[in-house]
């Protein structure tokens, strides 16, 4: 049950039924990683968006939230973020539990994710909590915010500009989220960066 290869997913099934017959065994290693990027079964599920499967993962009291992989730094909340799995990103939110500002290897919390990809809803239940640091800086010095501009993501933006995050912050480069926004000719953001 607990053993691992290149691919450890080929050893957990994601059907539910099967799930609660494996995690009913008491005997599975509940935060093993796998050995070619590190993820836990948690880390997996909340990637894929397996909603009911995260959801008896957390059932179990026994899953560490917070665990990062070993290849990118990322979390659950990370993973789920980044490919917009909202119902996913929710359930961690609810146990209270996820440090919602913790930074992979390049110093991207999930914010970071969620605003790159343009995730709306995501954003919106990240900023809901009141707990988020919207103006963290990754390694580069860029923000969220500088992420949404540069790739046109107009809805997150004005979500990001509504909660307060600095317009003004410049990357390592001197690159503010205007500049971003007019280099990559998103006229929309540029308007609405202009306006704030």
């Amino acid at each position: 049950i607990n053993s691992k290869g290149s691919d450890s997913r080929a050893s957990l099934s994601w059907k539910k039924p099967v799930m609660k017959l494996l995690l009913g065994t008491k005997k599975m290693e509940m935060n093993s990683m796998d050995s070619e990027e590190g993820l836990t079964p948690l880390s997996w599920a909340a990637r894929n968006g397996h909603e009911a499967v995260v959801s008896l993962l957390l059932e179990t009291g026994k899953i560490n939230i917070n665990s990062k992989d070993s290849k990118y730094g990322m979390t659950p909340l990370s993973w789920a973020a980044r490919n917009g799995h909202e119902a996913v990103v929710k359930l961690l939110l609810e146990t209270k539990k996820v440090d919602i500002n913790t930074k992979d290897s390049d110093g991207w919390t999930p914010l970071f994710f969620a605003a790159w990809n343009g995730h709306e809803a995501v954003v919106k239940l990240l900023l809901g909590t009141n707990k988020v640091d919207m103006n963290s800086k990754d390694s580069e010095g860029r923000t969220p915010l500088s992420l949404a501009a540069e790739y046109g993501h107009e809805a997150v933006v004005k979500l990001l500009l509504e909660t307060k995050a600095d317009i003004n912050i410049k990357d390592s480069r001197g690159r503010t989220p205007l500049s971003f926004a007019a280099w990559n000719g998103h006229e929309a953001v540029v308007n609405l960066l202009q306006s704030y």
